[in-house]
């Protein structure tokens, strides 16, 4: 999931879009829970009895055997990530300042 996340970010900051996320219980969300928790028998079943899929129309992607560059992607989301997060602080910090500082003139 951490890749995931990285990766999503790392298009976000490439192609200048916001992908925004929301928080789904476990109880809304079986077939995450189901999956992270390695649970595959109810997984499948949850994907049949929702969305009319058979497990054989299902493919489980081993990304470190997919990707030969794995790790190196992983660390270098992990960078832009920090490397945004940290722009997006000053930038923030900049742009309150500047709201507070046209505020006062008024």
């Amino acid at each position: 999931m951490e890749f995931l996340g990285n990766y999503c970010h790392t298009l976000m900051a490439k192609h200048s879009f916001i992908l925004q996320l929301d928080f789904l219980s476990t109880h809304h969300n079986t077939a995450a829970d189901t999956a992270s928790r390695f649970a595959w028998s109810e997984f499948f079943a949850h994907m049949q009895a929702t969305a009319n899929l058979q497990q054989h129309e299902m493919v489980q992607v081993d990304l470190k055997a997919e990707l030969p560059n794995f790790t190196e992607l992983v660390l270098q989301t992990r960078r832009l990530r920090s490397l945004s997060v940290a722009l997006l602080t000053k930038h923030c910090t900049i742009a309150e300042r500047c709201a507070s500082t046209a505020q006062s003139t008024v």
